[in-house]
């Protein structure tokens, strides 16, 4: 699974412009599920896994990959940012109560998501293309 497993649960947070304080295990199931629906993303969560096999995948399954690879990174790497509420929900820290009612705050933050998912589906297009290799001609 690559780094990209952490843009759903910022967008779960960025709830499409309307920041949320805090997200429970649902709204990231949600976010979560949407994101690895579309496309072949679904392909990251396990590259030795198929289509049936990741749709076979229980909801409980998925909350427990949330919990344990992007929540816990995020909280590891986060400096505070985020904070886990109890065992069902992630919150922002209190500071940033204000300041997620900026229209401006909202912007950004959905132009950094924005830009870090344009950044993984061209990363992976390049990949599959074996663009920027160098070719040798012979």
């Amino acid at each position: 699974m690559t780094r990209v497993y952490k843009m759903p649960v910022l967008t779960a947070f960025y709830n499409y412009g309307h920041i949320r304080m805090e997200v429970s295990n649902e709204e990231l199931l949600i976010s979560w599920k949407e994101f690895f629906s579309k496309g072949t993303n679904w392909k990251d969560i396990d590259p030795g896994m198929n289509y049936e096999e990741y749709c076979q995948i229980s909801d409980q399954e998925h909350l427990k990959k949330i919990w344990s690879m992007p929540i816990y990174y995020l909280l590891k790497s986060g400096k505070g940012f985020l904070l886990k509420k109890d065992s069902e929900t992630l919150m922002l820290r209190e500071e940033m109560r204000e300041v997620i009612k900026n229209p401006a705050f909202a912007e950004q933050m959905g132009d950094v998501i924005e830009y870090r998912m344009t950044d993984y589906y061209w990363r992976r297009y390049r990949e599959k293309c074996d663009i920027d290799k160098p070719k040798i001609m012979v």
